[in-house]
């Protein structure tokens, strides 16, 4: 059931560059430029993070591709600490596809943004590198 109460908060965005990204020397916070949907306007594209409009649970996704030749590292952080991870180290074998996927209780402002590692490099083509999230539902916090 939806409630009228609940604004909508939605977006979904891949990096819109066509090649690899990286390495890069140190972390860095991906912008995902190609924006599909931002509803609710809680993804910045210009910086990459998605600011929380209102205090809820939310779930999040990112997804990516690297070349057989390269490793990739791609942490989920919130308001600057590390959250999750998805990476795969370098190898002689295929590319790789990787992601990760999470539910986060955020508090009004908090941040949530994806960072390629350190030495790490990333591949975008057709929208294989995602970054997308919702907002499921209004949460109170007992403070």
């Amino acid at each position: 059931m939806i409630s009228s109460d609940r604004p909508d908060v939605a977006f979904s965005a891949s990096l819109g560059s066509n090649g690899f990204f990286g390495p890069v020397n140190t972390d860095v916070t991906l912008v995902y430029k190609n924006v599909f949907i931002n509803v609710g306007d809680a993804y910045q594209q210009t910086t990459g993070i998605f600011r929380a409009p209102v205090q809820g649970v939310y779930y999040f996704s990112f997804f990516y591709h690297c070349g057989s030749n390269y490793g990739t590292g791609l942490a989920l952080y919130r308001n600057g600490k590390h959250v999750a991870l998805a990476k795969h180290n370098q190898s002689t074998d295929s590319p790789k596809n990787g992601g990760n996927g999470l539910t986060l209780l955020l508090k009004k402002g908090d941040q949530v943004y994806i960072v390629l590692r350190k030495g790490r490099w990333i591949w975008d083509s057709e929208n294989v590198t995602v970054f997308s999230g919702f907002l499921i539902n209004l949460k109170k916090l007992n403070n």
